[in-house]
């Protein structure tokens, strides 16, 4: 489980573990939910340890980044694992995962089929598997259509419904009259800030 994620809050991993344990169950398999340390630092150890203790048969990393040294240690010594993700590289090892692209091209694609012309994207920081696949897939779908691009990346420490407030406050003729969300949570705090500035909701994003 992501070290900063809270399965109790975050409706999608509490889905997802669920999912996991009746497969797991209906294989003949136990799953050990576990997570790492909050704080930075490598996680490798965590699976050295239950690798060699025999705790372990195998992981499901749900939370890997580009970068993420632990596939190179679980590469390296045999062990088996599933990504739920996929890194920069997609070959090599097994993984599951969205059609973060092609999410992002039919959202803007409804839109666009809509009327819309100034259609924002709210995304996650840069650096994210998902949050960068997503984002280019909204990329190509304004390109295609040749509409402008309207991004706000999440900074870190900084609340995405500031954000989304932001792009809402642009001028009128500049004000996006729709907003491909990242994420569920986002799409909320696009709303929020909607219902803030007094705009509405339903057809676009309009006074």
């Amino acid at each position: 489980v992501p070290r900063a994620e809270d399965p109790g809050v975050n409706p999608f991993y509490s889905q997802l573990l669920l999912a996991l344990l009746w497969a797991a169950r209906s294989g003949g398999f136990h799953l050990h939910p576990f997570v790492t340390d909050k704080e930075p630092g490598s996680r490798v150890p965590f699976y050295q340890r239950l690798w060699a203790r025999r705790q372990a048969g195998g992981f499901v990393l749900t939370d890997a980044g580009y970068d993420d040294e632990r596939v190179p240690w679980l590469l390296d010594n045999g062990v088996p694992f599933v990504l739920l993700s996929r890194l920069r590289e997609e070959h090599g090892y097994c993984w599951v995962d969205n059609d973060n692209v092609g999410g992002s091209v039919t959202a803007v694609g409804h839109l666009v089929e809509g009327g819309h012309r100034r259609i924002a994207y709210l995304g996650w920081p840069e650096g994210d598997p998902v949050a960068d696949r997503r984002l280019d897939g909204y990329r190509r779908a304004v390109a295609a259509a040749r509409l402008p691009e309207l991004v706000e990346r999440q900074d870190y420490g900084e609340p995405a419904l500031d954000q989304a407030g932001r792009l809402l406050r642009r001028p009128e003729d500049e004000r996006p009259t729709a907003v491909v969300a990242s994420c569920d949570e986002f799409a909320y705090d696009v709303v929020r800030a909607a219902v803030r500035l007094g705009l509405g909701i339903g057809g676009g994003v309009g006074p």
